[in-house]
C-alpha cells in the first residue's frame, strides 16, 4: 500500500508530525481525528511580502532614469 507524495505533504503542513516516525505517519494519516497538540498552523498575516527588489533602473521613487538606459 503506498501513498501520494501530495497526500503526505498535505498531512504534515496541515496537522503536523511530532517526529519524523514512518510508522507514526501510516497509522494517522488515515485518523480523522488525529490531533498534534504541539503543532500550530501557520498563519499567513502579510500576503503582501517585500522581498526588496533593487531595480537600479528606477529612481528612488519608482520612475525610469532619465538618459542613462543602454542606447541612450
Amino acid at each position: 500500500m503506498g501513498y501520494e507524495y501530495t497526500d503526505i505533504k498535505d498531512f504534515i503542513e496541515d496537522k503536523g508530525l511530532p517526529v519524523l516516525s514512518h510508522d507514526l505517519l501510516t497509522d494517522c494519516i488515515n485518523q480523522q481525528r488525529y490531533h498534534n497538540p504541539l503543532y500550530t498552523k501557520p498563519q499567513n498575516d502579510n500576503p503582501n511580502v517585500d522581498f526588496g527588489y533593487y531595480d537600479p533602473a528606477m529612481n528612488a521613487g519608482g520612475r525610469p532614469n532619465a538618459g542613462q538606459g543602454f542606447f541612450s
